[in-house]
């Protein structure tokens, strides 16, 4: 590869160029880290940053534990598509994801939470406040409680790099087989407003989400805030069992000697 200019500007020029070729299509999965350093002969940071840059000039869209992918120019970045309980944890992540806080607060401090979780209000529960943003600006907050016994397994350090469910999954044996969400709106609260660049009062969408272990016990239960004018959630639908086909029934006038 040509040593002039920034290695990784000639990564994401080559990559680029495949893309609007057509030889990565949109929808298509770009080959893993490892195989674009074997590919250019490059280290794993010069890789990383022109997926950072191909990112930004949002042709490109990674997916924790999951890979990256071409999308459309057009498509929104505060969309979530869901279809099962896999791409609700990988919706947990997002273009840019900022851990805010994480502590160990009282567990007084969330009694409704508390009391999903059984713990007593003398105990303490591990907190989680993150936002998440998109090229127009801020959409989402969270402010997630675990129980302390699964929050303390937790690597805070990771906790910006891949999804707390995982990583939950991953330290603690705590593997979410259920979600159960809550949706509805309220005016934003002044802190809210603020970390969302909304005026207080502002109507925002509420998603009040629990995920459940085999056991029916509850892993974490999330509080998340966003933008509708920067949001956009798609959830299918879809049968337990195929439906049994029925044949189309005409009504036939009395008197009519028609036959169905």
């Amino acid at each position: 590869m040509d040593a002039s200019g920034a290695l990784y500007h000639q990564v994401a020029a080559t990559l680029r160029s495949r893309i609007t070729a057509g030889e990565y299509p949109v929808g298509s999965q770009l080959p893993t880290e490892g195989a674009l350093m074997d590919a250019f002969g490059v280290g794993r940071q010069t890789v990383r940053a022109a997926m950072d840059l191909l990112e930004r000039e949002e042709l490109i869209q990674r997916f924790a534990g999951r890979g990256t992918f071409v999308q459309s120019r057009g498509q929104p970045q505060g969309r979530w598509t869901l279809d099962s309980i896999e791409d609700l944890i990988e919706s947990s992540q997002a273009r840019r994801y900022e851990i805010l806080r994480t502590a160990m607060v009282p567990a007084r401090s969330a009694p409704a939470v508390a009391a999903l979780f059984g713990t007593a209000v003398e105990e303490s529960l591990f907190f989680v406040e993150a936002l998440r943003s998109s090229a127009q600006g801020p959409y989402a907050c969270s402010r997630i409680h675990l129980p302390r016994t699964i929050g303390e397994q937790l690597p805070v350090d990771l906790l910006h790099t891949r999804p707390l469910l995982l990583l939950a999954e991953e330290h603690a044996g705590a593997v979410a087989i259920e979600a159960r969400q809550v949706t509805s709106s309220a005016p934003a609260q002044p802190a809210e407003a603020h970390i969302l660049q909304v005026p207080p009062g502002t109507s925002l969408l509420v998603m009040e989400r629990t995920y459940l272990g085999a056991d029916g016990l509850p892993i974490t239960h999330s509080l998340v805030h966003a933008r509708p004018d920067r949001y956009e959630q798609v959830i299918t639908f879809r049968r337990r069992e195929p439906a049994e086909p029925r044949r189309s029934r005409r009504t036939v006038p009395p008197g009519s000697n028609q036959h169905p």
